[in-house]
């Protein structure tokens, strides 16, 4: 699983009004505002954070911390009718002793797309006709995002992304789907398959 919490629902929310993402699971929330200067375009929940993509080309990662009992994450839930009280599923709240992380380098357009691998890799997807794989597993220096490999030259914007692990698939407004062989290392000669 790429998360190892029991979420029963997760959700985006960003307005000109109030640019906070909203992490929502099973009634309880956090808010937090990844891209001050801009909006969030993408969000993907991968080994224990959740990160996300904005228009500004900033790719960012904000861990999870599941609450215990003693810090007031657990208890009883709101009842779902005043005298059934049901039990609460975990609070799920960031992390406050890991920092905001931001992966460098930035793409130069929004980030439309994130897609992760259970190996510990995302792919980030740009305007900027660029793709972007990162290693985003902790290492032994630090829990610094490393970004292993790109693939661009895309004439036009990339839509999205995904991938089974063996392949990556992408697409783009004019109307290709390009498939790339994905894994870890770099590929030799580029990968690049366009159907």
């Amino acid at each position: 699983s790429a998360s190892a919490f029991n979420m029963q629902a997760l959700g985006s929310h960003c307005d000109d009004a109030d640019p906070k993402e909203q992490l929502v699971c099973g009634g309880w929330f956090e808010s937090w505002q990844p891209h001050p200067q801009a909006h969030t375009r993408s969000i993907a929940v991968a080994h224990g954070a959740v990160i996300t993509g904005g228009s500004d080309g900033r790719v960012k990662r904000r861990w999870f911390s599941p609450s215990s009992d003693k810090d007031g994450g657990g208890g009883t839930a709101p009842p779902t009718t005043p005298t059934t009280p049901t039990t609460a599923p975990p609070r799920l709240h960031f992390d406050k002793e890991r920092e905001l992380e931001e992966f460098l380098p930035a793409h130069q357009g929004p980030v439309v797309a994130l897609t992760p691998r259970h190996e510990g890799l995302l792919v980030s997807a740009s305007t900027d006709g660029t793709l972007r794989v990162w290693d985003v597993l902790p290492s032994e220096s630090g829990l610094v995002a490393k970004c292993l490999y790109g693939y661009g030259g895309y004439k036009v914007w990339i839509g999205s992304v995904a991938t089974d692990g063996t392949r990556l698939v992408s697409d783009g407004s004019d109307n290709s789907v390009i498939v790339h062989d994905f894994s870890r290392d770099p590929p030799e000669g580029g990968g690049l398959k366009q159907l």
